[in-house]
């Protein structure tokens, strides 16, 4: 049987490979502070189940997969046996919070040095919600991010609102600004304090995604002319504002409803300010709702080419009208922004745009008041000024140990002078999925900085035909990342089904992936078949033959018999056993991950092949049984 090289270990196991070379490599040259990975503590859940079945729990394949990206040392991950099967500890759990999450976390920040980490980032699988006793729900995130004033088990230091965030900024570009985040500055009643910041989402591939997305975003995002950019929007409620009022009356923070919305509106001068296009949508409707209008009274219907956005109130409702570029921060002010992310039916605001290619974005788990969530403004002002996701989320918070979650990779920033521009088409290994019914699309795991290392794409179409003759259907995939799922309409054995997927990248880079084959389900105890592009060939043609073998639980521990022959009438050959002169030949595979079917082709270019008729036998016995299949082609006029 052809087996080509392939990863003989899983995808986790290559992951801790990799961060041990990482680990090694020579030493990093100096960072700023806030670009260091080695400064981010990367919190994971050891006892979260292995949904993909790579002998890894999610929650770690995670943690894993950031370290590899960003080039996190493999000494910065911390795993923890987490009790919640969920998203959140009862207020009877408060003891067990702070004996399973919040002391060994302290441990691990004392024995790298309190200060030595400045953000945490609290992986898919980790609880996000603790209902306080006596308080009600709480962020965990924006609680950690001041794990010395917790309290106890017995005597929870919490109250009913928020307390002052030291990093909190209320004026951005009127005096002195808050500035990068720093242990020595910043402190909490006394206490070292922390960033915070979460990769999170319906599944750990959602999760894994958000990195993906902003290695692109931070490499391609600029607003010069031709660049990879998009438009900043703004999102208001109590009418129009002129410069001059914003001007004269700004800073004036988040007290009542009409200040808030004041607030908001200031933060379109951030985007003008920033060289990226502004939309301006001033009045009661939202962005996205009918008969809703921009500043220039054209249509606010839409959303298009979204990159920042800023504004409210979306409590409890999103507007399918917006279109996320990969790359895009998002803040929309209500209460329950950031409510059930793990729950694709959740109508929050974040719950829904992380599906439909949102990158990072700030929100809450329960109630806020108007002073209590993310502000708009600050939020728009300090991303477009460069700052880090982990400082910007945080500077625009005005409180910790309260709502708060910031969802996103804690590293990326928009750099414009450093951007570059995208010319160049994904090319994803082809797999055939455990259901031989979709493909697998994946751009290997690398490190960020390695070449190819921000591309991310999405399927456009998929064909697929019994012949390579495809038909082909459109696909409308919600999302970029580097590994997509893509069923194939149609696809059913016992016959070949052949296959090739449209792939697009966001800057509108196109390639199709090459021609594979497979054989569709079900998936029979033993499966063979042999095919060819064209069974009547001209000498000027290549002879492209197709085979396929599959076994039930998977062909090298369960085929007992196995053979490939061809049949020649002009020269006399029948049945000629020919595995051994055809196997090296072998290319265009596409296999499962657990090798029970593995398809290649054999191409005999022009000229090459004798003229005249052959026909090509293939047999496989597995599982106690025997499958056959044969094809005619002819070669020459």
């Amino acid at each position: 049987m052809p087996v080509p090289d392939r990863r003989s270990l899983p995808a986790a196991s290559l992951l801790v490979a990799a961060l041990v070379l990482l680990t090694a490599a020579a030493p990093r040259a100096q960072l700023d502070r806030w670009a260091d990975p080695a400064r981010v503590l990367v919190i994971h859940n050891t006892s979260w189940p292995d949904g993909d079945g790579d002998g890894t729990p999610d929650s770690t394949e995670v943690a894993q997969y950031y370290a590899l990206r960003r080039g996190v040392p493999a000494g910065n991950l911390l795993g923890l046996p987490l009790t919640p099967a969920g998203e959140s500890y009862s207020s009877g759990q408060w003891p067990l919070f702070l004996t399973e999450l919040r002391d060994p976390l302290l441990a691990a920040l004392d024995a790298h040095g309190a200060t030595e980490i400045d953000t945490l980032l609290f992986c898919y699988g980790v609880p996000y919600q603790v209902d306080v006793p006596g308080q009600g729900p709480r962020s965990i995130d924006n609680a950690l991010a001041v794990p010395h004033a917790l309290g106890t088990a017995a005597a929870p230091i919490f109250k009913a609102t928020q307390y002052t965030n030291p990093l909190k900024e209320t004026s951005p570009h009127i005096d002195a600004d808050i500035g990068h985040f720093d242990h020595a500055l910043h402190q909490f009643l006394g206490t070292t304090m922390y960033l915070w910041n979460r990769l999170d989402g319906l599944s750990a591939e959602h999760a894994k995604a958000l990195v993906d997305r902003a290695l692109y975003g931070q490499a391609h995002v600029s607003p010069a002319p031709g660049a990879y950019g998009g438009i900043g929007y703004v999102d208001t409620r109590f009418g129009q504002y002129s410069d001059a009022f914003l001007q004269t009356e700004y800073p004036v923070g988040y007290l009542e409803y009409a200040n808030g919305d004041i607030s908001m509106a200031y933060g379109k001068f951030f985007v003008e300010q920033s060289g990226f296009p502004l939309r301006w949508e001033p009045w009661e409707t939202e962005i996205g709702e009918p008969g809703a209008v921009f500043s220039d009274l054209s249509s606010a219907e839409l959303g298009a080419e979204a990159l920042f956005y800023g504004g409210w109130y979306n409590f409890a409702k999103y507007q399918h009208a917006w279109q996320w570029k990969t790359g895009a921060f998002a803040c929309d002010l209500n209460s329950n922004s950031a409510q059930g992310i793990r729950s694709a039916g959740t109508v929050s605001f974040l719950a829904q745009a992380f599906q439909e290619n949102l990158t990072a974005g700030a929100g809450v788990i329960a109630e806020p008041y108007l002073n209590g969530h993310n502000r708009p403004d600050v939020f728009l002002a300090y991303i477009l000024d460069g700052f880090s996701w982990a400082e910007a989320s945080a500077i625009s918070d005005p409180g910790v140990k309260w709502m708060s979650l910031h969802l996103g990779d804690p590293l990326y920033r928009i750099d414009p002078d450093a951007a570059t521009l995208d010319t160049t088409p994904p090319a994803p290994i082809t797999w055939l999925g455990a259901d031989h019914a979709s493909l697998e699309l994946l751009l290997p795991a690398v490190p960020g900085d390695a070449p190819g290392g921000s591309e991310v794409f999405r399927v456009a179409s998929i064909g697929a035909g019994s012949s390579p003759a495809l038909t082909t259907t459109p696909v409308a995939q919600p999302d970029d990342r580097r590994r997509q799922v893509v069923a194939v309409p149609g696809a059913a054995g016992p016959g070949l089904t052949w296959v090739s997927a449209a792939v697009v990248d966001p800057s509108g880079n196109a390639a199709a992936t090459p021609l594979r084959h497979f054989v569709g389900p079900p998936i029979a105890p033993s499966s063979a078949a042999v095919g060819a592009d064209d069974a009547d060939v001209d000498r000027s043609e290549p002879l492209v033959l197709r085979y396929s073998f599959g076994a039930a639980g998977g062909l090298l521990t369960h085929v007992t018999g196995f053979s490939m022959t061809v049949s020649l009438p002009n020269k006399g050959l029948v049945d000629f056993p020919v595995s051994t002169l055809l196997l090296p030949l072998a290319s265009g595979h596409l296999l499962t991950h657990s090798l029970d079917q593995v398809n290649f082709a054999i191409v005999f270019p022009p000229g090459v092949w004798p003229d005249g008729p052959a026909t090509f036998k293939v047999s496989l016995t597995a599982n106690g049984q025997m499958a056959t299949s044969s094809v005619d082609v002819t070669v020459g006029s």
